[in-house]
Formats: structure tokens, C-alpha cells, sequence
């Protein structure tokens, strides 16, 4: 703050300058009374009268003229510094690692950027005409108290203390409630903000009545904060006014006396009269000023808070360039944990040639995205080191490391600007031409000129005016406009519709040729042909080899690959078939006959789900078989998220057999599709092989009871 101040100081001294021409000006007025009275009203000295009125008309004037100049400094000066501080916090976000990113609430850091610097600017604005301008004009007037009478200036100096001491007792209690305040209206900012994001969710599933409830539960609680708040503030003020108005009496009682025997003159007492109420209307103001003061301060604790965040991830003081990627990416013995408890990332050694199509899979949480995310340095390891071309990457410029990699994730996030500006963000000042060439490469550029603004369109809130595979293929022309030396892909098209899944699938493989490529996936089809496959279990890297490699080992990679392998998709991807080798794998259907296996293949049915679509709730009737052909669902019991069900796994087999009600619910994660049997179909296709039914139905009694004795 004291070298924001210092960059304004020309200004702040100009304004102050000017505050003490008013105030002296102020201070003139009720002295001069004493004169007016004594010297000119008394004697009847008419050219006296006319001198100190056209003197205090003049300095009326120039006073006046000042104090506009002094407006515009003032208002200027504190435009200048709000903005200074906005973007001060601002920059200081960006420096922020992911992981404090994480840790923050939006709602919160927007709360520190409205109602905490709105409390900032108030009291900057009030600062002048309530707070330092009185300030001033109170010490003048108390020397010029004493200068009057000193008897009648030692009873006012009582004021000093009385509106020092008394409103102190409750400004602890102010600031503390204050504070209070602040802190519920940023947890209520945060659940609108969350609502407004998930519109979705909470129509889908007529949360509106438990949303409203919470809002107002909330919203109760920051009323009662308010109200104490501003009841404290108000005792501030109240008390102080209390102790004036009883000094002011007691002056003018002693003053009125000494008058009237002749100790003083009239325009002594006048004046003197005059003198006290500008020091009683300064210090009024400056304790109606406080509670702003009090309030400001609270918030500026919150943006210092803010501002104190250590940045997680930095350069260190010699960070020198990387130069540009030529031999290999390494991980060495890289051992990383978000909350410091539970490994994340355990010894994982990775080598990566330059020009390799390599790939990370595994189960979700088995640490794949988190491997990536040490490559992009979002993260620093806390155990080994990442290295390209044999350097650390923590020894070198965040800059010069990501400058050299095209990123394209799951999430593909747009900007609420043009689709040109949202190409261009990948690389700062690339020509038209350049991003155009990026938009063919992505194979967007045609559906962009058919749009009627072209590359000026705005793309909307989250890009929410483009369709999925619009956002992504914008998504990869703004990785690609850089020409990155290495292209990294986080589930890059895992929440696609299989038959756009495929277009871009396409346009990845050629866009990858003569770069290193990276990819995060749990889809295994995509990487058959990686170079080298980097398998993940709990946060470590446990086989890796080309597909066909890893097959023929039979581990935890060939597994996953049995999971998802046998599937079928139709031309436009909204059909799927299973094949009866796919099916003999779930262990319900692995008895079946050859026959009845292809019988039930024909039987089942595609279904599709949307994000956050409910698959069935916690209760419902069963009577329907899944097998997930491809996305992600959430298993949640008893409002709490217990497990995920991903490509390859199955749910809901008990209901083939018998129809008890639901153990979960399952809600869809991204854009899913699965294979469904239903109950009636499958009885009839067993009614006819009473062995195998009777298998079955042993098969699910010792299911139920393991269920029953885990319970």
C-alpha cells in the first residue's frame, strides 16, 4: 500500500496544501466575530465592519476556487488508487498456483474484489470532507480556544477525551461485528454463485425449494450480523454526541457567567461560542466517519489476507529459458500429495523420447491427470524432479516451459469474446492469418465462415453458444496456433458424443504428427498405436509399453482393455452393439450358452444420458441392466458420492433376477452411453434352460448375502 501512496504522492501533498487554506479559512470565520463585535459593532467603527467582511470575502473566493481544484486532485487521486489496488489483487491471482486456486472460493475472491474494496472507496471518498478536513479544523480550533480564554478552553479540551475514550469501548466490539458481517455476506455471495453455475443440476433435479431454503437460512444469518454491526456503529456515533451537546451546555453556562461580570467581552463569547461548535461539528464528523473507517478496515484486512496468499508455484531468482525441446521429458522418482496426507503421485519414473505419442491411463484418482498437471509445473513435485531435455523445470521460466506446449482439456473453457480472440489466447499477438491457419488445422475454419459474424462471433458464457464439438475444435486451433513443440490432451474428447469423438480423434492424430504427444485417457481405443502407454494405480505408474505389449501380459492394462474392447458404434454414433465375448465377462452372464449369450447381445438397447442426468434414484423399482459403453457416473448413497462407474463396468445386474428396490443412486458425470437389458426380456430368454437360471440365481443369493454382510 505505502508504494501505491508514494506513486500518488504529488497529488495527496497538493490536497492537503489546499486543505489547509480551508481550514484555516473555516477557522477565521468565528474568530472574526470577535472582532466584528469588539472592535466594529461596538464603537461603532463601520470602515472595521467593511475591511474583515471584504477580507472574508475574498478569502471565500480563493477558497472556493481551491477546493475545486482539490476536488478533481482528490477524486483522482482515489480513482487512481482503487485501481491500483484492483489490479494489484488481480495480478496477484494470477499468480496463484492452481492449488490455492483450488483452495479459494470464487465467491469468496469476488466478494473481496465488490464489497471490500466498495467499503475501501467509501471511506477514500468520505476520507476528506469526514475525516481529515475536520480532523484539522478540531486541532485549530482547540489552539484558538485556548488562545480566547484559557479557562473556557481547558472545560472544552474535555470534549478531546470524551469522544477519544468513550467511543473506543464499543469500536473493538464494531470492528469484530463488522467483520462478522463480511464474512457471512462473502459465504451468501458464494451459494448464489454456486446456484447460478448449477441452474442445471438444480432444475433437473427440482432442487429449487432446498436452494431457497438454504438462501434463506443464510440470509438470516447475515441480517442478524447486519444488524449488530450497524447497532455498534450507531454507539459510536451516539455516544459521542451525547458527551458534545453536555459540553456545549457547561461552556455556555461559564461562558455566559464570565461574560456577564464582565471577564470577558461579548465577542470574546461570541466568537469563543462560535469556535467550540466548529470544534464540536469536527469531531462529530469524525466519529460519524469512524464506523466507515472501522468497516473499511475490515475489508482491507480480507484484501490483505487476499494479497498474502504465497503464490505456491514461482520462478525461482536465476530461472533461466527453456530452450526449445529436443531429446526427452523425464519424470525421476516423482512423488507428489495434495493435502500433504495421502500420496498422490508415489516414486513414478517416466522417460518420454521427443517425437512420441505416449499416453497415461488408469481408473479415476489413479493419478494420471495429476502426472500431467507436474509436466505443466501447475504443481511442484515434493519428492524427485520433472526434467526436460535433462533440466528441472523449476529451474526454468513458467513462460518459456508452457510456451512450448498446446494444451487441450476435457473442460474446453472459451472466453466471452470473439471466437478470434478465443484463438489468439493461445498465442499473444498472432496475426489473422495465423489463426485462420490454426482454425483449418482444427477443421473449424469452414463452420466459422458459415456463422454470420465468422470469426467475430461471440462465442457467449463458457462458449455455451457453440455446440460441444465447436468449443473443442476452437479449444485445439487456440492449442495449435503456437506450433507447439509438445501437444498435451487432458481426456481431450471424453465428454463428446462418440460420433464427434471420432471426427476429432481424427484431427488429433494428424495434428500430432512430428510433435510429442501426450494424452490423458481412459479411453484406450484412442492410443493403440502410442509409442508407449504409461499405466496408472494409485498414484503410481505400475506397467507401460506399447498396446499390444500390455495386452500380452495379462495385467492391470489388458484388464481395462477387456473392459472396453467388443463394442460396436453404428455410422452416427447413436447405435452400439456388444459382442457375446464382451459379455461373458460379467460374471452374471458368464454361464450362459453361446446361443443365449448372442440372444442377449441382440437384446439390448442403447440409451444415451446427458450430464447430470439421473440414471435411477436410491429406492426406485429395479428392473433394467447397464453396462457403460462409454462416460462417467456417480454412485451416490444417502446424499454422499460413493463410488464411480466409468467405461467397461456395469451396474444394476441383481435387477435381472429379482426386483428389489435400488441400493443407489446413479447420476451421469459427462455425456454417457450404455447398454441396457431389462428384466421381462431376460426371463423370457432363461425360461427355456432352467440349469443356467438356477446358476444364476445361486450366483445372485451369495451376491446378496456378501451385500448383506458388508452392511
Amino acid at each position: 500500500m505505502n508504494e501505491i501512496l508514494n506513486k500518488h504522492r504529488a497529488r495527496l501533498v497538493l490536497v492537503f496544501l489546499a486543505l489547509l487554506l480551508e481550514m484555516t479559512f473555516n477557522a477565521m470565520v468565528p474568530l472574526s466575530l470577535r472582532y466584528i463585535i469588539d472592535d466594529g459593532l461596538s464603537p461603532h467603527n463601520y470602515r472595521a465592519v467593511l475591511l474583515i467582511v471584504a477580507a472574508l470575502g475574498g478569502g471565500a473566493i480563493v477558497v472556493s476556487a481551491t477546493g475545486l481544484g482539490r476536488d478533481y486532485l482528490n477524486s483522482r487521486s482515489q480513482s487512481s488508487i482503487l485501481a491500483d489496488i484492483r489490479e494489484l489483487m488481480f495480478h496477484h491471482l494470477q499468480r496463484l498456483s492452481i492449488a490455492t486456486h483450488s483452495r479459494l472460493e470464487v465467491g469468496d475472491v469476488l466478494s473481496r474484489f465488490s464489497n471490500d474494496l466498495t467499503a475501501v472507496e467509501n471511506a477514500m471518498s468520505m476520507a476528506v470532507p469526514w475525516g481529515v478536513l475536520p480532523g484539522m479544523e478540531a486541532i485549530l480550533s482547540s489552539i484558538l480556544l485556548m488562545v480566547l480564554d484559557w479557562r473556557l478552553g481547558f472545560i472544552a479540551m474535555l470534549l478531546w477525551p470524551w469522544t477519544a475514550l468513550v467511543p473506543r469501548s464499543v469500536s473493538r466490539k464494531a470492528s469484530d461485528a463488522s467483520h462478522v458481517r463480511k464474512e457471512d455476506e462473502t459465504r451468501l455471495l458464494s451459494r448464489v454463485a454456486e446456484n447460478l453455475s448449477a441452474q442445471p443440476v438444480v432444475k433437473a433435479f427440482n432442487l429449487q425449494p432446498i436452494a431457497i431454503l438454504r438462501f434463506r437460512e443464510l440470509n438470516s444469518t447475515v441480517t442478524r450480523s447486519s444488524t449488530r454491526a450497524g447497532f455498534y456503529s450507531s454507539l459510536m456515533e451516539r455516544s459521542t454526541t451525547s458527551g458534545i451537546l453536555i459540553i456545549q451546555v457547561a461552556v455556555l453556562g461559564v461562558s455566559g457567567y464570565l461574560a456577564f461580570h464582565g471577564a470577558i467581552s461579548i465577542g470574546t463569547l461570541v466568537s469563543f461560542q462560535g469556535l467550540l461548535l466548529m470544534l464540536s461539528n469536527s469531531l462529530l464528523y469524525v466519529m460519524q466517519y469512524a464506523p466507515s473507517l472501522v468497516l473499511a478496515n475490515a475489508s482491507w484486512t480480507r484484501i490483505q489476507q487476499l494479497l498474502n496468499e504465497a503464490p505456491g508455484v514461482e520462478d525461482p531468482p536465476k530461472a533461466i529459458r527453456l530452450p526449445v525441446f529436443r531429446q526427452a521429458i523425464e519424470f525421476d522418482n516423482v512423488e507428489f500429495s495434495y493435502d500433504g496426507s495421502q500420496p498422490n503421485l508415489s516414486r513414478v519414473a517416466i522417460r518420454i523420447p521427443s517425437g512420441w505419442k505416449a499416453a497415461f491411463v488408469g481408473g479415476s484418482g489413479s493419478g494420471k491427470s495429476t502426472a500431467l498437471s507436474m509436466l505443466m509445473r501447475f504443481y511442484d513435485p515434493v519428492g524427485g524432479t520433472v526434467r526436460v531435455d535433462g533440466m528441472p523445470i523449476n529451474q526454468v521460466t513458467q513462460e518459456s516451459l508452457r510456451s512450448q506446449m498446446g494444451v487441450v482439456f476435457q473442460e474446453s473453457f472459451l472466453f466471452n469474446t470473439s471466437i478470434r480472440e478465443n484463438i489468439r489466447a493461445g498465442k499473444r499477438g498472432a496475426s489473422d492469418a495465423e489463426i485462420e491457419e490454426a482454425a483449418k488445422a482444427a477443421e473449424i475454419h469452414d463452420a466459422i465462415m458459415a456463422m454470420p459474424e465468422k470469426y467475430e462471433t461471440v462465442v457467449g458464457e463458457m462458449g455455451h453458444r457453440l455446440s460441444g464439438g465447436q468449443r473443442q475444435r476452437i479449444a485445439i486451433a487456440r492449442a495449435m496456433v503456437k506450433n507447439p513443440q509438445i501437444l498435451l490432451l487432458d481426456e481431450a474428447t471424453s465428454a463428446l458424443d462418440p460420433a464427434t469423438e471420432a471426427q476429432i480423434n481424427d484431427t488429433l492424430r494428424r495434428l500430432g504428427r512430428g510433435r510429442t504427444v501426450i494424452s490423458v485417457t481412459h479411453r484406450l481405443a484412442s492410443i493403440t498405436d502410442a509409442d508407449g502407454i504409461f499405466v496408472f494405480s494409485s498414484g503410481q505408474m505400475i506397467e507401460c509399453g506399447r498396446h499390444h505389449e500390455l495386452v500380452n501380459q495379462g495385467g492391470a492394462y489388458a484388464k481395462l482393455w477387456e473392459k472396453q474392447a467388443g463394442f460396436s458404434f453404428g455410422a452416427d454414433g447413436s447405435h452400439v452393439s456388444v459382442s457375446s465375448h464382451r459379455l461373458r465377462a460379467i460374471p452374471l452372464l458368464a454361464d450362459l450358452a453361446p446361443e443365449l449369450l448372442s440372444d442377449v447381445a441382440r437384446l439390448c438397447v442403447t440409451h444415451s444420458f446427458r450430464a447430470n442426468d439421473e440414471v435411477f434414484r436410491q429406492g426406485d423399482p429395479g428392473d433394467t441392466f447397464y453396462l457403460v459403453v462409454r462416460g462417467r457416473f456417480q454412485v451416490v448413497q444417502n446424499g454422499q458420492v460413493v463410488a464411480m462407474v466409468e467405461d467397461g463396468d456395469c451396474f444394476g445386474e441383481i435387477a435381472l433376477v429379482t426386483p428389489f428396490p435400488r441400493n443407489a443412486t446413479i447420476r451421469a458425470v459427462i455425456p454417457s452411453t450404455c447398454l441396457t437389458l431389462d428384466r421381462a426380456h431376460f426371463q423370457e430368454l432363461l425360461a427355456n434352460s432352467p440349469t443356467t437360471q438356477e446358476r444364476i440365481n445361486e450366483l445372485v443369493r451369495r451376491r446378496l448375502a456378501d451385500i448383506a454382510e458388508q452392511s
